[in-house]
């Protein structure tokens, strides 16, 4: 069985579609055999060395159930989260990231379209980006802490220290 590959500078790389006549079937097989080894949410070809645009999903732990899509597109998104993710490639490290929660993805497999929603489309969006060359830490959400001289959130166009901090609800 194949390692996940770790270095960033070879998960940077930009994979290729897959050709119409192209047999994945092998590499298919075994990115589902370390998906299920690794415990994984998903995998993207590559982070086993593969540089074809082909990422798997598990989509039920229980069954083992994996969606594969070969040379995904996001046709359209819906809404936001914010989410930790991890990653296979990056063991022990979780970041947040700001995804969009409702995806609506066009393969090779299903020209029709799937939507994949909640954490699953956070995974398929997360998936996608190693196929695009992008890690979770290129998708980093960090959050803004408003500071005493900051413009108050409440629209006021006064500073923050001004207007709404250690103010008393008058009763």
């Amino acid at each position: 069985m194949k390692e996940i590959i770790k270095e960033i500078e070879k998960l940077k790389v930009i994979c290729e579609e897959v050709k119409d006549n192209e047999n994945v079937d092998a590499i298919i097989e075994e990115m589902k055999e370390i998906l299920i080894a690794y415990h994984g949410q998903g995998l993207a070809a590559n982070q086993i060395g593969y540089n074809k645009r082909i990422f798997l999903l598990m989509s039920d732990f229980d069954t083992n159930k994996i969606a594969v899509f070969i040379n995904p597109i996001i046709e359209s998104s819906d809404g936001s989260i914010i989410t930790e993710e991890g990653c296979l490639s990056f063991p022990g490290k979780r970041i947040n990231t700001k995804r969009n929660y409702e995806i609506f993805i066009k393969d090779k497999l299903f020209p029709q379209g799937r939507v994949c929603y909640g954490i699953l489309g956070v995974a398929a969006q997360h998936e996608l980006d190693h196929l695009n060359g992008i890690t979770m830490f290129d998708r980093e959400y960090k959050f803004y802490k408003i500071g005493r001289n900051d413009m108050c959130p409440c629209g006021s166009k006064k500073k923050y220290k001004k207007c709404c901090i250690d103010k008393e609800e008058i009763k």
